[in-house]
């Protein structure tokens, strides 16, 4: 019988609304961890819910139908090398929870094990972050301030160890450069507090921050704000499949990150089959044509428990 999941719906003026018990069965011990990074670029249901953009509203032509076509291209890609070992996995542009729990309930996320998540976002904002985990989740809460998207704390109990997820989508950089930055610079502050809270509390946990940074990893204001951490984008040892996981202007971008307190064994960028075009950039979703599946790639990281 499958376990009940657990839902966590987070909005910054009301934090938990809804939490469902789950029941706990043994977990399986494994040595490594395979956690994934991946905004899947505005993953809309087929529902007018109130705070869609224009083009994913039902006058505009956007159907369930279209949003399962969505739903399975992001199945596939989560089939794809490292990303089927994962187990837990950060997804940025999600809707709403229910878009989470149709993700669950595909039939090949199912039989992986995946079958907690929590969701955050801001209160009206048409777009969401999520984390679903194969793992139970222990505790999650969100941080937050004027301005920026909330900052999703997710603990998790990974074969006994407490590994703590800070799923972010930090502020975009278009538009006023300076605002920006110094909101990006206000994510990094919270995560460093996050931080240095659970790693002062229980010096053998591990945290993550994993996300859409909005900024490169060579330059990034949300890392800067606190110790150098792993980043798998400067281990020199590892030979990345894309110099960036995000192509924008001529130019690739090191958007997608995920940021260790600890070491990690490997870590890399997928771009297989449906995920790049043949020029070798991001496939993009198309709308008009359901092609396509994300601006981004995925990125993930291997851990040692």
């Amino acid at each position: 019988m499958r376990k009940k999941i657990l839902i966590l719906v987070f909005v910054i003026a009301s934090f938990l609304l809804v939490s469902c018990p789950l029941d706990v069965e043994e977990e399986e011990d494994f040595s490594t961890l395979v956690l994934c990074s991946w905004n899947v670029q505005n993953l809309f249901d087929g529902k007018d819910n109130g705070n869609e953009y224009d083009e994913y509203l039902s006058s505009s032509g956007w159907s369930d139908k279209q949003y399962r076509i969505r739903l399975g291209k992001i199945e596939t890609v989560l089939g794809y090398g490292e990303l089927l070992a994962a187990k837990v996995i950060v997804l940025n542009e999600v809707e709403n929870e229910d878009v989470v729990s149709d993700l669950l309930s595909l039939s090949s996320l199912r039989d992986r094990g995946f079958e907690y998540y929590a969701c955050a976002g801001e209160k009206d904002g048409a777009i969401k972050t999520a984390v679903i985990s194969c793992y139970p989740i222990v505790s999650a809460r969100t941080h937050s301030s004027s301005g920026i998207r909330p900052v999703l704390e997710v603990n998790l109990n990974v074969c006994g160890r407490t590994v703590c997820v800070l799923a972010v989508h930090a502020k975009s950089n278009r538009g006023e450069e300076e605002e920006n930055v110094e909101l990006r610079s206000t994510t990094g502050r919270i995560i460093r507090e996050i931080s240095d809270s659970v790693l002062t509390e229980n010096p053998s946990a591990i945290v993550a921050v994993a996300g859409d940074f909005n900024e490169s990893a060579s330059s990034s204001n949300v890392l800067s704000e606190y110790f150098r951490w792993y980043v798998f984008w400067e281990d020199s040892s590892l030979t990345l499949d894309a110099p960036g996981s995000y192509y924008y202007d001529g130019q690739w971008l090191q958007y997608d990150n995920i940021a260790l307190s600890c070491g990690a064994l490997s870590g890399g960028v997928e771009t297989s089959g449906i995920l790049s075009t043949i020029y070798g950039y991001p496939n993009v979703f198309s709308k008009s044509l359901l092609s396509g599946v994300s601006d981004h790639y995925p990125v993930w990281v291997k851990i040692e428990l």
